[in-house]
């Protein structure tokens, strides 16, 4: 892994470039970065183990070869994107509030959904990187950004993005470090060079009379790419591909039986001839299979046997796959609070795993604003309003009842929550006490 260090060795322009095409090519074949390709797949609704998944059987000469005969469905059930977006929907749905209104303006008026896909991106790679350009925030996956830490603080202090449209078209590279950025860009069959000389961050852009933008102010207090980290810093998708690979073939292979008849086999009498010719009895295979009837001399007779597909254990083997993913992947299985007594107490019941989770994912977002908030200079901090599935009728009877033992504010507070209106508590509040100076100053001046 190339370090923050490593750079600074490099003392030449030349230097630099091939630094940074090597440091490419070893982060790209990197099995993190690896990793998260694969996830992003499966998060597209690729499985890429069901995609590369052929039958074979084996022929009369005892050799296996491909089936191209029956059905061979791939079915992609998609439950990893549901997962991932399950998360990132519960906690940051109904979006990031702040103490001051004006810290999300100052923030973008897309700063929260960048902050669902940076999420999405962090869980799918095991880290992202948030990138605060001038006045607004832009995400890099791991599969396209090196990252160069600092060996002796472990800080993110340079970094290296890339892209290119496809292998015929220039090869595009970004430098990202402390005091500014350089654009390098490698064209086919030629040397990378210089796109864009080194130029400096700058934290302020204002018009001119003429509107022509005019950038200015002191450069950022740190380097303005802010890594978000998954909790365990790996991809969602590790130690669960094999259950999500496994659930998916079984669905296939259900999907398969039934279309193909693939429990049906054959018994052949009469025809002793085809015991010492493989040949023939290879194409009448073969014929049998692809027009599903074959002509046969005089006492020669085919009758067909079924085996019954086997549905009932292979819905008991999905059912045992669903339920261990929702177990692994902590998630909120909708299925488990369906009807019932105590429903409430159910679906509490049934999101403690997820809101465990949210915990410490809330915890590494919260550090990546905070750390953002501070970048830019802003003092303050992020909450969120988790988006959950609840009986709100009696929660709301419940804040009720509890008013007596609590302040108004409380009760007011809370139950702007349970309608969705956590962010207008604020005006609520300073509403009823201007109510109630109004009618305190009335009072008074009738007196």
């Amino acid at each position: 892994m190339k370090t923050y260090q490593d750079l600074q060795e490099q003392t030449t322009e030349k230097q630099r470039m091939e630094f940074c095409m090597q440091a490419i090519r070893e982060h790209a074949s990197d099995p993190k970065t690896q990793e998260a390709e694969i996830a992003e797949q499966y998060f597209n609704g690729l499985n890429v183990t069901i995609e590369r998944y052929d039958k074979f059987i084996t022929d009369v000469y005892g050799q296996q070869v491909k089936d191209i005969w029956s059905p061979n469905h791939k079915i992609k059930c998609h439950l990893y994107p549901y997962f991932i977006t399950q998360s990132v929907l519960t906690l940051l749905g109904n979006g990031i509030s702040f103490s001051d209104e004006s810290t999300l303006e100052k923030l973008g008026r897309k700063f929260e959904h960048t902050m669902m896909k940076l999420m999405i991106d962090s869980l799918n790679g095991g880290i992202a990187f948030g990138f605060w350009n001038l006045d607004h925030l832009e995400r890099f996956k791991l599969t396209e950004f090196v990252p160069l830490y600092d060996e002796e603080t472990g800080r993110l202090s340079a970094g290296i993005r890339w892209w290119q449209m496809n292998p015929n078209k220039p090869l595009r590279i970004t430098l990202f470090e402390i005091d500014g950025v350089t654009e390098y860009i490698k064209r086919k069959n030629s040397d990378i060079e210089i796109l864009v000389d080194k130029k400096p961050y700058v934290s302020i852009i204002s018009s001119s009379a003429t509107g022509t933008e005019i950038a200015q102010g002191e450069p950022y207090a740190g380097f303005p790419i802010i890594p978000l980290e998954n909790i365990n810093g790996k991809s969602a998708i590790y130690g669960n591909r094999d259950t999500l690979d496994a659930y998916d073939l079984i669905a296939s292979k259900l999907v398969n039986n039934i279309d193909g008849g693939e429990f049906i086999y054959w018994i052949i009498k009469n025809a002793p001839y085809m015991q010492d010719d493989p040949t023939e009895l290879q194409a009448f295979l073969q014929k049998l299979r692809t027009s599903g009837v074959v002509a046969t001399g005089e006492g020669q007779e085919v009758d067909s046997h079924t085996v019954e597909i086997p549905v009932e254990a292979t819905d008991s083997g999905l059912e045992f796959l669903r339920k261990q993913l929702f177990s692994d992947f902590m998630a909120f299985d909708p299925e488990s609070v369906s009807g019932g007594a105590d429903t409430a107490t159910r679906i509490i019941a049934a999101y403690e795993p997820l809101n465990e989770k949210l915990d410490l994912l809330e915890y590494q977002v919260t550090e990546f604003i905070e750390n953002l908030l501070a970048l830019i200079g802003i003092d303050d901090v992020p909450t969120y309003t988790r988006s959950i599935i609840t009986n709100k009728a009696e929660e709301i009877q419940n804040v009720i009842q509890a008013a007596s033992f609590t302040s108004e504010d409380y009760t007011t507070q809370k139950l702007l929550e349970l309608l969705g209106d956590a962010d207008k508590v604020a005006d609520v509040l300073q509403n009823k006490d201007r109510e109630e100076y109004s009618r305190f100053s009335a009072v008074t001046e009738n007196e």
